[in-house]
């Protein structure tokens, strides 16, 4: 998972500013679960994490140890998220960011 640590670095927020640690939080879910959609496999933090979720049949489909590419893939996208709050409109549609496709894709699984 994403650190708040890691995210308000990102961001450049202050470490010690907590009034939007809970939207930061969930954006960071958001975020690692993008992922985990757009590359069709389960993302855990390490090896011990995804071997346990393989020895206890939680992993139901590929599974994959999270890179620093898929990392910084989802930092890119709690940025995104963070700047961009409001839905998009047919006036105003956006794709996600190109980068945070080419960092994620070498990783999709096509089943």
């Amino acid at each position: 998972m994403l650190t708040l640590e890691e995210i308000k670095y990102q961001l450049r927020l202050e470490q010690d500013d907590v009034l939007e640690d809970p939207l930061l939080t969930g954006l960071g879910l958001v975020a690692w679960e993008f992922a985990q959609n757009r590359i069709n496999s389960n993302i855990y933090p390490d090896k011990a994490a995804q071997d346990i979720a393989i020895s206890q049949g939680v992993a139901l489909r590929s599974t994959v140890v999270v890179t620093p590419g898929m990392k910084h893939a989802m930092l890119m996208m709690v940025a995104h998220f963070y700047t961009h709050r409001e839905p998009t409109t047919a006036e105003q549609v956006k794709n996600i960011p190109f980068s945070i496709a080419a960092l994620l894709d070498p990783y999709r699984v096509f089943c």
